[in-house]
């Protein structure tokens, strides 16, 4: 358990999975070489497995803590808490590595714990088991990032479910269901679409956003309006929101395409899976580690050609002809004479959005904005910390942890991928039609009392 009080209000631990990694970490006491330390942290309640998104990282840390004979340390940070704490007291600890999957949402970048630690202790070493170090405020040396071309994986998918579509009667209708329209759904979409139509180019191909990964029944009657207009393949890109487009798969007995992990234990139903080896990047990292070979500063890539993205479990009823099409067309992509499209993260809030104040004062305290000048002292966090969160208009249509006085402490982690930036984005708040009916409303109700608090109508 952590020494630091904060910390320890901030982690939870499952004592079992501590045990095992703290006893398969400790090695041989007799042995004089010093063993290497490596700290993990990620949200309370995960757990190893291979159908989590969350669990199948933290299934290859301790594996390679087992395999490699190295002190690992959980350290789990609950979904209200900030995990600069945890990542500062194993950085104080002088671990040898500080992996993070920890998504620090409330100011948009996902990355700003990271790199305020990192800035502070330049020598110690973190790796980012699934996000570019380019998303950081600024370059940092001590930090190694991950780059999957999931866009490779998406492409096989689809190439596979326009042969399978072209086999049914009818007009040949492929559609996928994304979560939130940003770079992280649509690097799927994108290359699910160019391999549909490389297996078929007279493919229709529809695409729906619930505009949440947690609501099943939303992508079911996103994905139940897409087969009625003819979809024979349906592939989910909404996490645990695409459940609900696999079921609705299940129940027009048409073929569903599942995403991240492999998701074939869903059904007969289930085509194949476009997958992402999330347990890859940190085996890797620790085997160089100890190898004395790791390096940071820069991306590590993974695609087909290394076996970092690929094709989950196939459906038995995939003719052998259509699975050598398809070994043919992974051949050529290795080897590049099929050139898969790329969607890269081009700012931390997307294209053609900016960030709010909170994230734009926080570069500046993580020193990756010098050119601004500080903020006021009436302005910076903690000036309004005894304020309540809600009831200031200008905080209205803002994610809920940043609403309230400017410098207020942020709140409960939001879900939403927007999370801290502004831009014209579904879902993110009322719009000018909502602010014309609280106008109008306000009119109706009369003239107010003022300071007295009382309103009359007339």
């Amino acid at each position: 358990m952590l020494t630091s009080p904060q910390v320890r209000n901030a982690t939870f631990s499952l004592a079992a999975l501590l045990a095992a990694v703290l006893v398969a970490g400790l090695g041989d006491g007799a042995n004089a070489k010093p063993v290497l330390r490596v700290g993990y942290v990620t949200d309370a309640g995960t757990v190893p497995s291979e159908r989590d998104l969350r669990g199948a990282p933290l299934l290859g840390f301790v594996r390679a803590v087992k395999q490699f004979d190295v002190q690992g340390r959980v350290v789990y940070v609950a979904p209200n808490q900030d995990p600069v704490g945890a990542l500062e007291s194993l950085a104080r600890q002088k671990y040898d590595l500080i992996i993070t999957e920890v998504k620090d949402e409330d100011f948009g970048s996902g990355l700003t714990a990271v790199d305020i630690v990192a800035s502070k202790f330049p020598r110690v070493k973190f790796l980012l088991p699934d996000a570019s170090v380019d998303t950081l405020f600024r370059p940092r040396p001590n930090v190694q990032g991950t780059v999957f071309r999931a866009e490779q994986a998406g492409y096989l998918a689809g190439y596979l479910a326009a042969l399978m579509e072209r086999r049914r009667a009818g007009r040949d209708v492929v559609s996928s269901v994304g979560g939130y329209k940003f770079w992280g759904v649509d690097r799927w979409i994108v290359g699910y679409n160019a391999g549909a139509t490389k297996a078929d180019p007279g493919v229709m191909r529809l695409t729906g956003y619930s505009w949440d990964f947690a609501v099943p029944q939303k992508c079911r009657t996103i994905a139940r309006s897409q087969i009625a207009r003819g979809s024979g393949v349906v592939f989910n890109v909404a996490g645990a929101c695409g459940l609900g487009a696999v079921a609705a798969a299940k129940e027009h007995d048409v073929w569903a395409v599942g995403v991240d992990v492999d998701q074939s234990f869903l059904g007969r139903h289930v085509l194949t899976s476009a997958v992402i080896k999330y347990d890859r990047p940190i085996f890797e990292a620790i085997r160089r580690l100890v190898q004395g070979t790791l390096t940071t500063g820069g991306d590590t890539v993974y695609d087909l050609r290394n076996g970092g993205v690929g094709l989950g479990r196939i459906s038995p009823s995939v003719p052998p002809a259509l699975l050598l099409r398809l070994g043919e067309v992974r051949r050529q992509i290795v080897a590049g004479e099929i050139e898969v499209p790329l969607v890269s993260r081009r700012s931390a809030c997307g294209p053609g959005r900016r960030p709010t104040r909170s994230l734009r004062r926080l570069r500046s305290r993580s020193g990756g904005d010098r050119r601004r000048r500080p903020a006021p002292s009436h302005r910076r966090p903690g000036r309004f910390a005894t304020r309540p969160l809600m009831g200031d208009r200008r905080s209205r249509g803002r994610p809920r942890s940043l609403q309230g006085r400017r410098g207020a402490p942020p709140g409960p982690r939001p879900t939403g991928p927007a999370s801290g930036c502004r831009g014209r984005v579904a879902g993110s708040g009322p719009g000018r039609p909502a602010r014309r009916a609280r106008a109008s409303r306000r009119r109706r109700a009369g003239p107010t009392l003022g300071n007295q608090g009382a309103t009359y109508r007339r």
